[in-house]
């Protein structure tokens, strides 16, 4: 046995399909970047709070070194705290600065996948309303498309209907003649029709006076 043919795909069905798998990709990879974002931000944001915490417990440190009495060994701890005091005000700058950059990585992000949803809605409510208009000029073309089929098929093979046999014009002309079966009815006289008043008077009407004279001879 001979195979069956296979058909071509449809290349505009083949490139929606690949189109519909890197949106995919796509959203996939925008979430795992979102994720990653906001990580980084909520990681920055301790680190900021530890260097902050760090640099205002040097600076206390420090006031108190400055309060006491100048000694020699006072001035090198006093040298030290302040070394502290000035790297973790450093680092807690540089915290801050990440936190700040993290931020505004994570809003803007954020911000475009809010942005691309509610495109993504209004693109799809504007397709179900398109798709929604276009059922019934389908529908309506289906229908158009049987119509004169129906219309053949009652032509072939339905006999004629008591109404189409009703609405079909008489024939005009001579009457069927009479084969002898039944008797033959007698023509009518062409004339207006007798009234009421015509057939009283012509009921009432007298009879002639009969003539007076020698009656009829009998024929022998």
């Amino acid at each position: 046995m001979a195979r069956p043919k296979s058909k071509g795909l449809d290349p505009i069905a083949a490139l929606e399909a690949e189109l519909k798998a890197l949106k995919s990709k796509l959203s996939k990879a925008k979430q795992a970047k979102l994720k990653e974002t906001e990580k980084s931000f909520t990681s920055a944001t301790k680190t900021a709070a530890m260097a902050s915490k760090k640099a205002a417990s040097a600076k206390t440190k420090l006031a108190a070194i400055r309060a006491k009495k100048k000694t020699p060994a006072q001035a090198k701890q006093l040298e030290a705290a302040r070394k502290t005091a000035t790297e973790t005000a450093n680092a807690m700058r540089e915290a801050k600065e990440l936190l700040n950059m993290a931020k505004d990585e994570y809003s803007a992000i954020k911000a475009e996948t809010k942005k691309e949803e509610t495109v993504e809605k209004a693109v799809a409510k504007e397709v179900a309303a398109f798709e929604k208009l276009a059922k019934p000029a389908t529908s309506i073309k289906a229908t158009a498309k049987k119509a004169p089929a129906k219309t053949a098929a009652k032509k072939r093979g339905r006999p004629a209907t008591k109404s189409s046999a009703a609405a079909a014009p008489k024939k005009r002309g001579r009457p069927a003649a009479n084969t002898g079966d039944t008797p033959a009815a007698a023509p009518k006289k062409r004339g207006r029709p007798a009234t009421k008043a015509t057939a009283t008077a012509a009921a009432t009407a007298p009879t002639p006076a009969k003539r007076r004279g020698r009656p009829a001879k009998k024929v022998s």
